[in-house]
């Protein structure tokens, strides 16, 4: 819940559910990119930042297991969107160059994510040139990279979210409206912190679920257990009880 910023809106397919299943292609990211409300940055440039998500397998440190990262492509635009970003060692990665900086959660945990390691997906070789914090946000266990260079190497055409500042974050229900009422679109239009929000429940209930789940397979087994012990227990004393029976 800690990703989102309450002026920031997320925009994604019509029911993706999450930033990785979502696919935006290029005329509809540009009219979400167009509406009036999206604040005007310093240099005169609009503040949306449209991103490519991409997930990735990386080696745990300790285990040597494969396990799947969040890899975001992204433009000039993302770091004003996300104030709570900073780079704690290296540098920012270079636009139109194969390097990436990585989540301080992703540079302890995972194998060749270290300053100066590098990294192989998408038929290519990158460099880790940097490390960010977000303040204990998602964003802490991300891979960033240029999102132009993301989308070659994974041969994609299309952006998975756009990420945008209104103005006036009174003005979310009108934009809201009018994309998605917009017949030549199929998006989802949500304030960020509401996004996270949602994905926050629907894993807790996911989780939720699994336990219980787990706990009834659990019981019952330990219910048929019990009974094999008991039924065990008395087969290997059916001498003594018939004796016992026919005194």
């Amino acid at each position: 819940v800690a990703t989102g910023q309450p002026d920031n809106i997320h925009v994604t397919r019509r029911a993706a559910g999450a930033e990785i299943s979502s696919v935006i292609d290029r005329a509809q990211a540009a009219i979400v990119e167009s509406q009036p409300e999206i604040a005007i940055g310093e240099d005169g440039q609009r503040l949306a930042s449209k991103e490519v998500v991409i997930l990735i397998t990386l080696p745990k440190r300790d285990t040597g297991t494969a396990t799947n990262v969040t890899t975001r492509g992204v433009g000039s635009a993302a770091f004003a969107l996300r104030p709570q970003l900073r780079i704690t060692g290296g540098r920012m990665f270079r636009p139109g160059v194969s390097e990436v900086i990585v989540g301080a959660s992703i540079a302890e945990r995972f194998e060749g994510a270290a300053l100066g390691s590098a990294m192989r997906f998408g038929g290519r070789e990158w460099r880790v040139v940097g490390i960010f914090e977000a303040k204990g946000s998602a964003y802490d266990s991300e891979v960033w990279t240029d999102a132009d260079q993301l989308q070659r190497a994974f041969r994609r055409n299309a952006w998975s979210v756009v990420v945008a500042r209104i103005a006036d974050p009174g003005a979310l229900p009108e934009i809201r409206r009018r994309l998605e009422n917009d017949p030549r679109l199929t998006l989802d239009v949500k304030a960020e912190r509401e996004f996270f929000e949602d994905q926050s429940k629907a894993l807790s209930n996911f989780i939720s679920y699994l336990g219980l789940t787990l706990s009834v397979i659990f019981s019952v087994g330990a219910m048929i257990g019990a009974m094999i012990t008991m039924y065990a227990a008395v087969a290997n004393r059916t001498g003594e009880i018939g004796t016992l029976r026919a005194l």
